[in-house]
């Protein structure tokens, strides 16, 4: 029902003085609706240029309830080779993949996202997160600085593989780590299901282990044995303050 004939129903079924004021305050929100509305046909008319281009200044944001800069999710595709100069937010949208050969200056978030896996040459300057998506693995060529993947599905990590500051994969469904994994800065492996470590893990911060198998059949001293190169502390409990 439009704006004209829901007006019109309700004036001639109105009764009451508080109905004529009902009339007009349901007016009003409906033309201001619909000037939003057009307001936001027309952002995602002009971010579609700017996609089209292949870069995009600033952030990009594809998903819904995201506040001013929201383009909603008409945009269901993005082309190969596009540079985002800011963050690319990708959440409770329709789309089904990125493009390969992406890279985002900023940080990518993919939370809720059903996307099922990532871009070849996905490169990230900040951080990727992937919490809540459908993701299950990460690919071998992904630039990326940081990764919060807690409470994910990702399954695997690639071997070789090096995170420049921190990996937080706590309560994901990773089961078990990679040959030559170097974690930067923190490690937080916390509630997974990981029953070893590899021997040549690499981690510049703290690892931590809390309610893991691993934590519960060995100590910390026998761990940091497993894995001489941990620089920082290993949890492997709570601690709980008075």
């Amino acid at each position: 029902m439009d704006t004209f004939n829901l007006k019109k129903y309700l004036i001639e079924n109105r009764r009451t003085e508080n109905s004529r004021k009902v009339v007009e305050l349901l007016s009003t929100g409906l033309e201001h609706d619909n000037k939003e509305k057009e307001i936001h046909l027309k952002r995602v008319a002009a971010m579609q240029k700017k996609i089209a281009k292949g870069h995009v200044q600033g952030d990009l944001i594809l998903g819904i309830n995201r506040g001013e800069y929201n383009i909603g999710d008409e945009i269901t595709s993005l082309p190969d080779n596009l540079t985002v100069g800011g963050d690319l937010t990708v959440d409770h949208n329709r789309m089904t993949s990125l493009p390969d050969n992406l890279t985002v200056e900023g940080s990518v978030y993919l939370n809720y996202s059903t996307i099922p896996s990532l871009p070849d040459n996905l490169t990230v300057g900040d951080t990727l997160h992937l919490s809540y998506s459908k993701i299950t693995a990460i690919p071998s060529d992904l630039i990326v600085q940081s990764i919060m993947m807690y409470n994910s599905e990702v399954t695997t990590l690639p071997d070789n593989f090096t995170v420049p500051y921190t990996l937080n994969a706590k309560n994901s469904k990773i089961t078990s780590l990679p040959n030559n994994l170097t974690v930067e800065k923190d490690l937080n492996l916390e509630n997974t299901s990981i029953t070893s470590l590899p021997r040549d893990l690499k981690v510049g911060g703290s690892l931590n282990l809390i309610g893991t198998p691993i934590a519960k059949n060995y100590s910390k001293e026998e761990i940091r044995k497993m894995v001489p190169v941990v620089r920082g502390e290993i949890w492997v409990e709570k601690v709980y303050k008075n």
